[in-house]
């Protein structure tokens, strides 16, 4: 599948993710892929992927929460003191 199948996917199983997400996960070998990033034959393995996201879904969704918590903090405390 292509990155943009890939985040459609994440999607589906509730996980909000990008191309830069999905870019790192690969960078870090998280996720079996064939081709390349650099050639853009790039194939991630929809097995391999599905049973990361199914392993480390709750893991990535509670960081996910605490990174949008921390930026509605800094958001609102921006606001207020204008």
């Amino acid at each position: 599948m292509t990155i943009k199948e890939a985040i459609k996917f994440a999607q589906k199983r509730g996980i909000s993710a990008d191309q830069n997400l999905i870019s790192r996960w690969i960078k870090d070998d998280k996720i079996q892929i064939t081709g390349s990033l650099k050639d853009r034959t790039l194939n991630i393995d929809q097995k391999s992927f599905g049973e990361f996201l199914d392993k480390n879904g709750e893991s990535i969704e509670k960081i996910q929460a605490e990174m949008q918590k921390e930026l509605m903090g800094k958001i609102g405390s921006a606001g207020s003191g204008l």
